[in-house]
């Protein structure tokens, strides 16, 4: 679905960070709403021409709210719904009452009065209307200020629709998270992702299905990575590929790209040892995080089969096995033929796996606790050796004031064996030249291949493009 955001120069900066590597960034064109200013440069770049049909986003609930064709709010829950009414809301409500069972606070006086007449629920609490073990449960209310109160404890959570005469508009609620920018680029993203139907039916479950169906690849933990990987001896690891690509390399420039780079935290220190680096990641949230960083290579978003825009790299490298989240062998060789169309003649392309080896001692039915000044995260992991599948469940408990919301992510990876991966290199026109573990000197290619999946944890694989 194409929309047509709504902005103003005190909330530009916020919102250009949100679109700076979002994935659906051509269904997007920019209202500007402030006359008094012009849009900012680095604005420019962004499309404002008019799309037919797009639906209109609001950062904020509050700007949506001054329409005056506005007749309510509806905030999407996968398990509930809030209900902002107004007066003129009643036909709304009669159509609500078909499939939901309504509820109200009985010292809303005015929600009473528009519900006069319809089955619903008068409850004193809120948490009676959350204990109520039904999916399709409404609560109506008319005050502003109590629907904000529910929906601040976890905005995010919600899809925010607001219901005008002849349309329907949406609101990324910006105002409730204090403009956090992974909130607002995930909001925009399902709006983005949505097909609304062509009846004047309510879009409830086409939200929910949405909800359901959107990925939650390293969103949430990116903003955690870096804390979660301090233990990483990242200077040995940029050693080793330094060592690696003077030792084996014989393009000597130091012109290169990180695929699936994180946060970027190998890329900034090879940029210190002089290297011109290009970086990218599938995952928005990554790469907004890696833009925070003092030293930052140049960024774009980008799967590892993409086709890689640069050419001619002296070293391109792919680390801590990022390599295992490409799910199939064609998907890997895709990979690797898109590496090598970019690297120069005697170019490297590093990357490391993490091995069976890894999996059966420390992620088969493995549960890891963790507890941080602002949340909780909890690491589940379980292999499903049958088709060596590694699969981690991360449940993060973020505090907001005495509440906590939980978000839930799941990663899946495949346990690639070392003679799966040579074979596949044989399939392109890079030479696989050695194979080291992290800490070993030597060259294992010449090793027993099937002994090295059970004898270390991460392998690294050093190709060329001869």
């Amino acid at each position: 679905m194409q929309v047509r955001l709504h902005i103003s120069y005190d909330r530009s900066s916020a919102l250009y960070a949100a679109l700076q590597f979002f994935p659906k960034l051509s269904d997007v064109y920019l209202q500007w709403d402030d006359e008094a200013h012009a849009i900012p440069e680095w604005l420019s770049g962004l499309s404002t021409s008019s799309l037919p049909g797009a639906v209109e986003v609001y950062p904020e609930l509050g700007q949506a709210e001054v329409d005056s064709s506005i007749l309510a709010s509806l905030h999407v829950h996968h398990s509930l719904l809030l209900f902002w009414a107004k007066e003129g809301s009643q036909k709304l409500l009669q159509s609500m009452v078909q499939n939901m069972e309504l509820y109200a606070f009985a010292a809303d006086a005015m929600a009473l009065q528009l519900l006069s007449g319809l089955p619903f629920h008068t409850i004193s609490q809120v948490h009676t209307f959350y204990t109520q073990q039904k999916l399709n449960k409404a609560l109506v209310l008319c005050s502003a200020e109590s629907r904000d109160l529910i929906l601040s404890i976890d905005p995010g959570a919600f899809v925010h629709v607001f219901i005008r005469r002849h349309d329907l508009c949406f609101s990324l609620a910006a105002e409730l998270h204090d403009f956090n920018i992974l909130q607002m680029q995930q909001a925009l993203e399902l709006i983005c992702g949505l097909k609304l139907p062509d009846s004047e039916a309510l879009p409830i479950q086409e939200i929910r299905n949405t909800q359901r169906s959107m990925g939650q690849s390293y969103s949430y933990f990116a903003d955690h990575y870096d804390r979660y990987m301090a233990h990483v001896d990242y200077d040995l690891w940029n050693q080793n590929l330094i060592s690696w690509h003077k030792q084996y390399g014989k393009s000597k420039g130091k012109k290169a790209l990180e695929l699936a780079c994180g946060t970027a935290n190998i890329s900034s220190r090879m940029m210190v040892e002089g290297y011109q680096m290009d970086a990218c990641d599938i995952s928005s949230n990554m790469l907004m995080n890696a833009s925070r960083k003092p030293l930052k290579p140049n960024l774009y978003r980008a799967a590892l089969t993409d086709p890689i825009p640069g050419r001619d790299y002296d070293l391109i490298f792919c680390l801590f096995d990022s390599i295992n989240y490409l799910g199939t062998s064609s998907d890997v060789l895709s990979c690797f033929h898109e590496v090598s169309k970019a690297l120069k003649p005697g170019a490297l392309f590093i990357f490391d796996i993490s091995t069976l080896q890894n999996s059966l001692e420390n992620f088969a039915d493995n549960c890891n606790f963790d507890s941080f000044d602002d949340y909780q995260f909890v690491h589940e992991a379980w292999y499903e050796s049958w088709h060596r599948r590694q699969i981690s469940k991360l449940t993060f408990f973020q505090e907001k004031g005495p509440a906590f919301c939980r978000q839930l992510e799941q990663h899946e990876q495949r346990v690639y064996l070392c003679s799966e991966l040579m074979a596949l290199i044989q399939e392109t026109d890079m030479k696989l030249l050695a194979i080291h573990s992290p800490q070993g000197k030597s060259n294992l290619l010449n090793k027993r291949v099937a002994s090295l999946d059970k004898q270390h944890h991460r392998l690294f694989f050093i190709l060329s493009n001869e």
